[in-house]
């Protein structure tokens, strides 16, 4: 049995360290999506302008004038970085959590086999 209770509190340890793990990806996936939902207001934004409307970056603390072509394409880079990194957080998230399931399941069932045996002791 004790066997068993080390095993039980290494999973608890694991378990612990995994959710962790969980919960920087969904902070980060929270991240993603906020500069994700943010440059794709830009976009919106650029789309509104006529070809020939003047638009400024900031750079520091100077405002430098940028062609709209430029700033549209590079907008559109952003977001397709923003998708991919949030799919990766996406993906490496659902691994996370099928993995801290899986650990679940398994602490429940040591959990199940120490206390069948104390109950088995208490009445040996």
């Amino acid at each position: 049995m004790e066997e068993k209770i080390k095993k039980a509190e290494a999973l608890m340890a694991e378990y612990k360290k995994e959710d962790g793990k969980v919960q920087k990806l969904a902070q980060s996936q929270q991240t993603f999506y906020a500069q994700l939902n943010e440059n794709k207001m830009v976009k919106d934004e650029l789309d509104l302008l006529e070809d020939d409307a003047e638009i400024f970056k900031s750079v520091g603390p100077v405002l430098v004038k940028m062609d709209l072509s430029d700033a549209k394409a590079s907008v559109n880079q952003r977001i397709d970085r923003f998708n991919s990194e949030l799919d990766k957080v996406q993906n490496s998230l659902k691994e996370a959590v099928e993995k801290q399931d899986k650990q679940r399941i398994e602490i429940q069932k040591y959990q199940q086999e120490i206390q069948q045996a104390q109950m088995n002791a208490a009445q040996g």
